[in-house]
């Protein structure tokens, strides 16, 4: 969708309120697939694949240290010992009508 609106404001004139818009809206698609792909990451983090459990979990807590709070985190080596499962690669898809 971002590449037709880029392409739509291309063919209007450039200092014209329509493109304006459209540009805008380009702008607005952009960040709405910034934030699904931010999503995706929380809902399963690279660095739970790339390092483990425990420290996938001690990155996490860092996330919500601020100038007034500091999350200490302290994970048990008890953990058992599970395979990691494999990351499913990012696909994009493309519904046609």
């Amino acid at each position: 969708m971002r590449l037709q609106l880029d392409a739509a404001a291309r063919v209007l004139e450039s200092s014209s309120h329509p493109r304006s818009l459209v540009a805008s809206a380009s702008k607005e698609a952009s960040r709405g697939l910034d934030e699904v792909r931010r999503i995706i990451d929380d809902l399963r983090p690279p660095v739970l694949d790339d390092c483990g459990l425990a420290t996938a979990v001690a990155t996490l807590a860092t996330h919500f240290n601020t100038a007034s709070l500091t999350v200490a985190c302290s994970i048990s080596p008890c953990l058992p010992n599970c395979p990691p499962q494999p990351r499913r690669p990012r696909t994009a898809s493309r519904q046609r009508p």
